[in-house]
């Protein structure tokens, strides 16, 4: 063969390559579209999350996911690097629910939690938890409440009311927060999120009870609907927005979408962005090594993954637990909170654990506002109360305790 037929094949076949290559792309960034996870019965078969080269997320609209590939995702590939049918995520229902209740009900000590963690250590030392923003990602928190309202977040770009999105920041009024539920029913009765929101922050200036972190401030951003169901693809969207809003941690107190790889991808995100990711490890008694359930079981530098103690300091049987994805313990059995109106009411369950070590975090980043999130991380886990004859099956064997891990930060960062 001589030298020009040898030149013109291999332009040809570097142009065939090419083709290949740009089909493959496409291909390859809609694989999961045929995953059985991602075809199972929480999936949104006409809804897509896509990740776009900037890293952003949105949610797009397609009749069905081959015409969706061809008809948005090929013309666009340069443009995208992730796409993933939407999926249906739902709260971690407590274990136990109690009806509205006064503050005196409770079968243990109301504030048996704080107690136990020693937060008020940390208080008594001027850390409360000031200048730390912490997200909660949940369902809408009530910003009424007497014992919350001073703690919200307050976005004063935006002008309340006016219909218009004054910051620029694609939220319309968003002053205190904002709701990114696109289906379901939202009257504000499911009272989980403010229940978290309460035993991170609650203002005890304003009630009977405080939060862990007492002058943290919420950043709300809701995405579950009455019944505690949400898509994952607002999640995201609710997670994007409080970091953009300034919060240093997410507390996601759900979980449960078996494909889970945009999530992995949003992740993988705000843990690059020094953010720390307090997840609830689940309501199942199930071993997570094993039987993976996530968020809670992703493996992100930036990621703590939380069970449930009970107030004999034993991880209750329908806590999930795993040496290697769970990582410490925290009350999560009876714990009162804020709820409707100015109630307040006893849940049980990890979503309730979650939010003591979210509120620990931001007490010891207002101690040392320079510290990393690996920092807190490594001061919070090497500093939990290991019980003899009481180790939690979790990787640091024990529950969380706001005095020692305030010591332990103060020694890894002088």
């Amino acid at each position: 063969m001589d030298v020009k037929r040898l030149l013109l094949l291999a332009i040809l076949t570097g142009a065939l390559g090419a083709c290949s290559r740009t089909g493959s792309k496409t291909e390859e960034m809609t694989e999961s579209f045929s995953s059985v996870k991602c075809q199972g019965k929480s999936a949104i078969m006409n809804e897509f999350i896509v990740q776009w080269e900037d890293g952003s997320f949105t949610v797009e609209q397609g009749a069905d996911p081959e015409t969706f590939r061809e008809e948005f995702v090929r013309p666009r590939e340069h443009e995208i690097r992730f796409v993933q049918i939407n999926q249906r995520v739902y709260q971690l229902n407590p274990v136990e629910l109690q009806s509205e209740i006064s503050h005196q009900a409770g079968f243990y000590p109301d504030d048996w939690g704080q107690a136990r963690v020693e937060a008020s250590a940390a208080w008594s030392a001027g850390y409360k938890g000031q200048g730390v923003k912490v997200g909660v990602i949940d369902s809408q928190v009530n910003i009424q409440h007497p014992q919350l309202n001073p703690r919200i977040a307050v976005n004063y770009a935006e002008i309340a009311g006016n219909g218009i999105d004054d910051d620029g920041n694609g939220v319309v009024d968003d002053v205190y927060g904002a709701n990114f539920m696109s289906v379901g029913t939202n009257t504000g009765k499911n009272e989980h999120g403010s229940h978290v929101a309460g035993v991170i922050a609650a203002d005890p200036r304003r009630g009977w009870m405080s939060g862990v972190a007492p002058e943290a401030q919420i950043v709300a951003a809701g995405f579950l609907d009455d019944s505690g169901s949400g898509t994952l693809g607002d999640a995201v969207k609710a997670m994007d927005y409080a970091v953009a809003r300034g919060a240093k941690i997410l507390n996601a107190s759900w979980g449960g979408s078996g494909c889970d790889l945009a999530l992995a991808n949003a992740f993988a995100k705000y843990s690059s962005q020094g953010v720390l990711l307090v997840v609830a490890a689940g309501n199942s008694g199930i071993d997570i090594d094993s039987y993976g359930f996530f968020p809670a079981a992703f493996e992100y530098a930036t990621q703590i993954t939380v069970g449930a103690s009970g107030f004999s300091d034993i991880m209750p049987t329908w806590s999930n637990n795993g040496f290697t994805h769970v990582h410490l313990t925290a009350p999560g059995e009876d714990i009162v909170s804020t709820g409707l109106g100015n109630s307040y009411l006893s849940m049980d369950g990890t979503s309730m654990a979650t939010p003591f070590v979210a509120g620990a975090a931001a007490v010891l980043w207002s101690a040392k506002p320079q510290a990393t999130a690996t920092q807190i991380k490594q001061a919070l886990l090497s500093s939990v109360d290991v019980i003899s004859g009481k180790q939690s099956k979790t990787l640091t064997r024990g529950r969380l305790n706001v005095r020692k891990a305030l010591s332990e930060l103060q020694r890894i960062v002088p």
